[in-house]
């Protein structure tokens, strides 16, 4: 129902503004067509920014924002989303760590009885981890999300707490 082909065109640059501060921009066209003639094609301006700061070699800030086609369903034929995120890693000793994120992100749903949806999330991510082993890697985490839609029966909120292993051998 969804075969079809999806390319994407972007000319870019890569910057080191200082030893502590480094980017990336790639701006472009991404072009969706399907296979199914009665799934309209598109074509829509795409971007790629990624900026990163890092203040001392154990914390890193990074900046990055997107603008992409995302594959539909059955009831829509793409969605077009930007997202832009703020993370700021860092290391507070040899053993232990931390991950603080915040995004947001945009949604527009186009094609069949989903045309003219727009969702618009947050995102908060916490987590912390701690190595135990060279090998050995533990953490938890917690992610807030919340998806305001024009769509009533989209919208939601979600909370999700876990754990994390990490093994390498």
């Amino acid at each position: 129902l969804l075969d079809g082909n999806s390319q994407i065109y972007r000319l870019g640059v890569k910057w080191e503004a200082t030893a502590k501060t480094t980017g990336e921009l790639r701006v472009g066209v991404e072009e969706k067509e399907f296979d199914l003639s009665s799934r309209e094609s598109v074509s829509n301006p795409s971007w790629l920014l990624s900026m990163t700061w890092a203040p001392r070699t154990y914390s890193v800030f990074t900046l990055t924002s997107d603008s992409k086609v995302d594959e539909g369903s059955s009831t829509e034929n793409h969605i077009e989303s930007t997202t832009t995120s703020l993370t700021w890693d860092h290391g507070w000793s040899e053993y232990v760590n931390s991950n603080v994120s915040y995004s947001y992100g945009s949604k527009e749903y186009f094609g069949k009885s989903n045309s003219g949806r727009e969702d618009d999330v947050d995102n908060i991510n916490l987590g912390m981890g701690y190595k135990l082993k060279r090998w050995l890697d533990v953490g938890v985490y917690y992610k807030y999300t919340d998806t305001e839609s024009n769509d009533p029966a989209s919208a939601f909120d979600r909370n999700l707490v876990g754990m994390t292993v990490d093994v390498s051998l």
